[in-house]
């Protein structure tokens, strides 16, 4: 076994001054762009619920948010389960040819 010393001077001319601890990339560290575009996707996604119709916009909240079943939001709009799913199906169909939208421009 070796150990080595990451905040040691490294020896290289391009990295002068430079410790290993600042040279080795962190595997969980997200960088500022990837970071920024997901919160513009997240903006862009929530202003685009905000604009969907009441009831698909109900739906995505009580089944996303209020972890409710597609029978017990059937029951609430007095809808049949297999519309309940429909309904959910078209809008995450919409909303994810959006995102697609926006990524191409």
């Amino acid at each position: 076994m070796c150990f080595v010393n990451i905040d040691a001077t490294t020896d290289h001319e391009e990295s002068e001054g430079s410790s290993l601890h600042e040279l080795i990339a962190d595997e969980n560290d997200v960088s500022v762009r990837d970071r920024m575009e997901k919160e513009e996707l997240m903006q862009l996604v929530a202003q685009r619920i905000e604009e969907l119709p009441d009831i698909p916009k109900k739906i995505l909240a009580m089944y996303y948010f209020e972890n409710m079943r597609l029978a017990e939001i059937a029951a609430v709009f007095g809808l049949t389960e297999s519309r309940i799913c429909q309904i959910h199906a078209q809008t995450v169909l919409h909303l994810r040819a959006y995102i697609q939208r926006m990524r191409n421009r």
